[in-house]
């Protein structure tokens, strides 16, 4: 029988917010690969991961705050050797755990962040692990993110530190055996800039990432509305959805202590505030009490529907760092409330809107939403399980995304994982982003808070649209046919899903 080669995945960072390195992982795996995954512990790993019996992941020591009580140019030096040791010694020890020097045929890496993880790695394959091929899979640059934590840019002037990590960058990243990156630009860069041959492989949603049954949404927002209020992560000080009169409000929804018992129960009146569909079958309400959210509804027969008086549900996925403009979606939602109140009043929808993610300016723009006096728009913070995150995305009518690129030649994973679960996304536009993001036939893109207000304004104008167009509201039929396109050409971009594409493009590298 043929021994199982052995690889390891190695990312500098939490190894559970560093989702493509896991998709590398588990494919290595699927593919009958021993893998040992190194990283920093933080976020929980995706549950397959950890089930897989060919996967090991071990944890390396997190590297102290060395600027707490050090000039920066010395806590960046402390914060290099921190790292070469620890990530030297977790690459020998799981070695030694496989009971040879010679286990790991490759050693995949993630850039960023590249030093020293790229010394170390070329020096442990050349030196210990000999015979263990490097290969680079390039994110974004290290250089570039640097240079916008030190408050400037690429396009700025920049410091000598930057200078040197770049050049770094470029130096180490020439000596790996080979290379992937996220993007075809990012690939001629590379080429043109430092000589480095690299080969695209798209980031493509796992297969967890896919569209819901009425009833596995309905089933989403009963859980959801079970959450206490500090977990669902309320911000606004006026709630914009009005608690219906059926049960205990929160908010997603009403969830009842005792669902009706009888299937066979006679059709009742609509609960106060529901206003019933026109309908030339039966009755829609089979209840009086009907199991409900503020999405959806279940009657005693069993039937989920769509409650004709939902509000719209956008969702957007940030890391709340400085290159990604919390402000501009704040001020697109302020412009949707004062067209609330303006002349749009009555055909635009109430707005909940779910921001996912945790970063160091979450505290700050969380103070500014807090301030706001919306009546029509809800923000909501929520942390959300694993499991959970792409089913709300499943159930969401419109996702927006903030992504700018420090490099401009990187494509955000969040857009990719909305379009698996065949969500039309807002998008920031930047350079390459058009190589995910087609304007107009997946999605949208926006460059300013008027351009993001004008597309949320219009994309959710007579909503909800599958109603009867003939209320007489402008553009409710125009909103509905674009809706059903996005979602036919998400449809097709989802058929080629991580594994797949990760198969054609990045094995060959590893065999």
């Amino acid at each position: 029988m043929k021994k199982k080669r052995s690889c390891f995945v190695v990312v500098l960072g939490d190894v559970g917010r560093s989702p493509r390195m896991q998709y590398h992982a588990l494919s290595l795996a699927r593919e009958g690969f021993n893998v040992d995954v190194v990283g920093y512990r933080g976020s929980k790993p995706i549950q397959d991961l950890i089930d897989h019996p060919n996967v090991k992941i071990r944890y390396i020591s997190s590297c102290p705050n060395f600027q707490n009580f050090c000039p920066r140019l010395l806590s960046y030096l402390l914060k290099i050797i921190w790292q070469t040791v620890t990530l030297h010694f977790a690459l020998l020890l799981a070695m030694i755990s496989r009971r040879s020097l010679w286990s790991h045929s490759h050693l995949l890496l993630q850039n960023p962040p590249g030093i020293p993880a790229i010394a170390v790695a070329w020096l442990h394959c050349r030196m210990i692990g000999v015979g263990c091929h490097l290969i680079v899979d390039w994110h974004n640059y290290g250089h570039t993110i640097m240079a916008i934590d030190q408050g400037g840019g690429v396009k700025k002037k920049q410091g000598f530190v930057v200078r040197l990590a770049g050049w770094l960058e470029g130096f180490l990243g020439r000596r790996a055996d080979a290379a992937m990156c996220v993007t075809n630009a990012m690939r001629k860069d590379l080429l043109e800039r430092w000589g480095i041959r690299a080969k695209t492989v798209y980031d493509r949603p796992p297969a967890s990432f896919t569209s819901l049954t009425l009833k596995e949404k309905h089933e989403l927002f009963l859980r959801l509305s079970e959450m206490p209020p500090e977990e669902q992560g309320f911000i606004s000080l006026a709630p914009a959805i009005e608690p219906s009169a059926v049960g205990e409000a929160s908010a997603f929804g009403v969830t009842l202590s005792s669902p009706p018992v009888s299937p066979v129960e006679a059709p009742g009146p609509p609960p106060p505030g529901i206003i019933p569909r026109i309908s030339n079958g039966p009755s829609p309400f089979s209840s009086s009490r009907p199991d409900a959210t503020v999405f959806t509804e279940r009657y005693a027969d069993g039937r989920v529907a769509l409650r004709s008086d939902r509000p719209g549900l956008l969702v957007s996925s940030t890391s709340w760092t400085p290159d990604e403009d919390f402000s501009i979606l704040l001020d697109a939602l302020s412009d949707y409330e004062t067209s609330c109140n303006g002349p749009l009043k009555g055909e635009l929808p109430p707005l909940l809107v779910v921001v996912t993610g945790r970063g160091p300016q979450r505290s700050e723009y969380i103070a500014k939403v807090a301030a706001c006096r919306w009546r029509h728009v809800q923000l909501l913070t929520p942390w959300l399980p694993h499991k959970d995150y792409p089913k709300l995305l499943a159930s969401a009518d419109l996702g927006v995304c903030l992504h700018t690129s420090s490099s401009g030649l990187d494509l955000p994973m969040k857009v990719v994982d909305m379009f698996g679960c065949g969500l039309p996304v807002c998008a920031y536009q930047y350079k390459c982003l058009g190589e995910l993001v087609k304007d107009g036939t997946n999605g949208m893109t926006f460059t300013t808070s008027e351009e993001l207000s004008q597309h949320i304004i219009n994309w959710f104008k007579g909503f909800p649209w599958e109603e009867d167009a003939s209320s007489g509201i402008k553009g409710k039929e125009k909103n509905q046919l674009r809706y059903e396109a996005f979602r036919k050409n998400l449809e097709e971009f989802g058929k080629m899903r991580w594994h797949e594409n990760w198969k054609q493009n990045a094995l060959p590298l590893f065999l």
